[in-house]
């Protein structure tokens, strides 16, 4: 398989890591640590509609992180390759450095600033972003009981050849937890976020991927009510109830009468709103871990129109019920010189769709191995 030629792409890693050793010093208190993962995934249904056209990808991925418990530098590289569809063919690099301060016992301040790069083929170059993000966490504990936990970050990815769809994105949210002697944990928690597009659309725009709505942001807020239960050694019990409103704003996506479903990438968390149910039921022993992961949810897609099998609105807004099981299984394995760990993943999700939009009431199916080393 051809691997795609853009410029300067072909060397992120190598300037990468160069970066990384000249901002991060390697010595025996800021050691340099290196993870593999080698992915299998087979799904019924790639682009999660009615076509339901089966693949078979595989993904390379490693990360590196160089530096000490203060302050540290790390990079991650991905390649998704696709066995009938070439074409989808991605590459994504971040470089990063994260620094944290702790007060005490009870508190502890992380910052994160990251870039991340994304290159595709040329039938798909309008997926390609370079993205920067920073990030200020506070973790602090109000008594040994209460928890509360808070966020903020602000995002800019600028899309390269769909400029319609580069945005800055400032979000923040606000959880705090209470554990109780019973082995019962409450929590509670908010979160807001504003997607903001960097330039108007019009209805004359000569972009090849435009947005159909020349509003220039949107606002997203959502809460969410948690309930975790220890059932026993290593065995855990989780139920979480959520609700999203998107308060201003309408989905960006192209105008009906050059509308394919097919094509649609930017189906992100400001393209929907409505409420879930998820629980979470999680064994660890030695080294061994399961989880299983059911989750009901509604999904209302503001200012995009539920079109018929011929591509002809059908006079309301999209609108989806989704019910997903998932499960997950890891276990350690042995790891033979230079590697100092490793472990094998299982992966098998079934997610069911039905909507109002003929084109998307269908079912996936998908399942996964992952062989994980450390180095």
């Amino acid at each position: 398989m051809d691997m795609p030629r853009r410029p300067g792409v072909s060397h992120v890693a190598t300037v990468i890591l160069i970066l990384l050793a000249g901002n991060v010093r390697a010595d025996a208190a800021s050691p340099v640590t290196l993870r593999a993962y080698a992915t299998t995934a087979w799904t019924n249904n790639l682009f999660q509609s009615r076509s339901e056209r089966s693949e078979k990808i595989q993904q390379l991925a490693f990360d590196v992180d160089l530096g000490g418990a203060r302050m540290a530098g790390y990079y991650t590289g991905r390649v998704d390759l696709y066995g009938d569809y070439e074409d989808l063919f991605t590459q994504t690099h971040t470089l990063g450095l994260t620094s944290s301060r702790s007060g005490g016992s009870h508190q502890r301040l992380t910052g994160d600033l990251q870039a991340t790069l994304r290159a595709s083929r040329a039938a798909y170059d309008y997926r390609e972003y370079l993205e920067t993000r920073a990030t200020v966490a506070l973790r602090r504990y109000l008594r040994p009981t209460l928890m509360l936990r808070g966020h903020t970050g602000l995002a800019l990815r600028n899309y390269r050849h769909a400029g319609d769809f580069s945005y800055v994105e400032p979000t923040a949210w606000a959880e705090i937890s209470r554990f109780l002697a019973s082995g019962t944990t409450l929590v509670a928690g908010t979160e807001a976020g504003i997607k903001a597009y960097m330039r108007n659309s019009t209805a004359d725009s000569t972009s090849v991927w435009s947005r159909s709505s020349g509003s220039g942001s949107q606002i997203l807020a959502s809460m969410w009510l948690k309930v975790a239960q220890s059932l026993g050694a290593g065995t855990g019990l989780q139920l979480q109830y959520s609700l999203r409103s998107l308060w201003t704003g309408l989905s960006r996506y192209r105008p009906a009468d050059d509308y394919e479903p097919v094509d649609e990438l930017f189906d992100d968390d400001y393209g929907h709103d409505g409420p879930a149910l998820r629980m979470t039921l999680k064994h660890l022993r030695r080294r061994f871990e399961a989880v299983l992961i059911g989750e009901a949810a509604r999904r209302h897609y503001a200012g995009r129109p539920a079109l018929d099998l011929d591509g002809l609105p059908l006079g309301e807004t999209r609108s989806d019920r989704r019910i997903s099981l998932r499960l997950h299984l890891s276990r350690e394995i042995h790891a033979p010189a230079p590697a100092t760990d490793a472990a094998l993943k299982f992966g098998a999700s079934v997610v069911s769709v039905s909507s109002n939009d003929p084109f998307y009431d269908t079912s996936l199916r998908l399942l996964s191995l992952t062989l994980e080393v450390g180095f």
